[in-house]
């Protein structure tokens, strides 16, 4: 018997719409930085109703994917992977200046 994940890949999927629509909202050039996405689709998520986030994120796939970062999880070296995992977590902290 298969299971329908259908449900639960439109709400994380309209949830990451929501998060990036927020994050637009303040600065689109920090959205496009922290979503991994281009700074024209950062600004259409900013500009669309809830209505129009609903209908994308209805798709049967999940809109986001694993970072490299997360792939860091099936290092053989688990001392190795821990250094990688906190130098990728303090690099992610800082912040740059607004230009």
């Amino acid at each position: 018997m298969a299971i329908d994940f259908q449900q639960d890949i439109y709400e994380l999927n309209l949830h990451y719409l929501m998060v990036l629509q927020r994050v637009a909202q303040n600065d689109v050039a920090e959205a496009a930085m922290r979503f991994g996405i281009d700074a024209k689709t950062a600004e259409a998520v900013c500009d669309a109703s809830i209505r129009e986030l609903q209908t994308v994120a209805s798709g049967v796939v999940a809109m986001i994917s694993a970072r490299p970062l997360l792939q860091e999880l099936t290092s053989r070296n688990p001392v190795d992977r821990v250094d990688r995992l906190r130098a990728g977590a303090i690099l992610r902290s800082i912040s740059t200046p607004d230009r």
